[in-house]
């Protein structure tokens, strides 16, 4: 577990029990506050190609992204759109230069911990970026709430009521997702801003976790755990028993 100046955070990833390589990647840049997940897809290793690419992209353009300490949230959330842009942009590039590659995408999620204008009022907040079913949970005071909906078949039919939430996890298109990185050249990531106070734990997570674990056993795994670490491999850990059948990978931060 690490330990930045307004935060402490542990990270794990691990490719299951049925898949031959891990296609999932994140990156952290401690000292900005700032996290990224992606989930790749594609055959062969495109996937891991894909997710890594986009993770490294995000965040060389974001580190470029010079916001003064009075900035506006408009102005965070162009940032954080031009980070997933270019990182479409690299994933795109690649896939044409190779068979190999081609037809490659990934997920990605973000969190951004810092202070912006919001409302007219200074305050720290978490700014989020997400493109596909790679997802942000908030836990507050024992109660897990979802900060990003799914961009998925599934979820578009659950909200057109068209499917159950029920019928929705059971669904043989449950992996089919509308949006995603290093697929088209026009990308639209979806930004949202969450309050962030003291204790919230934030988790960024793959599917190989939700589609296993179901949101009231992350809740109770999360809060049987006062350590990152520990409740990190314990929510890897539940995916594996469940049957593992794809990559899974957590990111907790909590803040100070």
């Amino acid at each position: 577990m690490s330990k930045g100046k307004q935060f402490e955070y542990f990270g794990l990833s691990d490719v299951g029990c049925e898949r031959p390589a891990n296609e999932d990647s994140y990156g952290i840049e401690a000292d900005a506050g700032l996290f990224v997940l992606c989930d790749g897809m594609g055959g062969g290793a495109a996937g891991e190609v894909a997710s890594s690419l986009a993770v490294e992209a995000f965040l060389d353009t974001m580190s470029q992204a010079k916001l003064g300490t009075g900035v506006d949230s408009a102005e965070i959330g162009e940032a954080l759109r031009a980070g997933v842009a270019d990182a479409n942009s690299v994933v795109l590039q690649r896939s044409r230069l190779s068979s190999e590659f081609r037809g490659m995408g990934t997920t990605l999620v973000s969190l951004w911990l810092r202070k912006g204008r919001v409302d007219g009022r200074m305050r720290r907040a978490a700014w989020l970026a997400h493109v596909g079913d790679s997802r942000c949970y908030r836990m507050r005071d024992g109660m897990l709430e979802p900060l990003t909906t799914d961009h998925s078949l599934v979820e578009q039919q659950m909200q057109m009521g068209q499917m159950t939430a029920d019928e929705a996890e059971h669904s043989p298109i449950r992996h089919v997702i509308t949006r995603a990185v290093g697929v088209d050249t026009e990308l639209d990531p979806e930004i949202a801003i969450a309050d962030a106070e003291s204790r919230d734990v934030f988790l960024l997570c793959s599917d190989g976790l939700t589609q296993e674990v179901n949101d009231a056993r992350i809740r109770e795994l999360l809060s049987g755990q006062t350590h990152l670490e520990t409740a990190c491999r314990a929510l890897v850990a539940e995916a594996k028993r469940n049957g593992g059948h794809d990559n899974i990978t957590c990111l907790l931060v909590r803040v100070e």
